[in-house]
């Protein structure tokens, strides 16, 4: 498994400086409206676009219940690739959906 980081420098505190040492990846990885199936996926399976149901996926909270992945799952665009960029593309930000933000705000490797 790969594990990788950029690294720009420390920001000197928030506002302009902070945004300019921030990086992202702009790919459907990395989209608010792609996520992966609750079942587990192969190695190299792709995400599912949600960008034709929004409102569905913005109550997204979770894998059951009914806002749940399982719940809203057919309703999917289509299945893409990770490097897939298109023009429906949001950064994926928040805790919504199944697998939450990106990339993951939790515990470091």
């Amino acid at each position: 498994m790969l594990h990788c980081a950029l690294r720009l420098g420390d920001p000197v505190g928030p506002g302009l400086d902070e945004q300019n040492l921030i990086t992202r990846i702009k790919a459907c990885v990395a989209c608010v409206w792609s996520d992966y199936s609750p079942a587990g996926v192969p190695l190299m399976a792709g995400p599912a676009c949600f960008r034709d149901a929004k409102d569905l996926y913005r109550r997204c909270d979770g894998k059951h219940g009914p806002h749940g992945i399982l719940a809203i799952w057919q309703e999917r665009t289509e299945f893409a690739q990770e490097t897939w960029l298109c023009e429906e593309f949001e950064h994926r930000t928040s805790d919504r959906g199944y697998r939450g933000p990106f990339p993951h705000l939790g515990t470091p490797w």
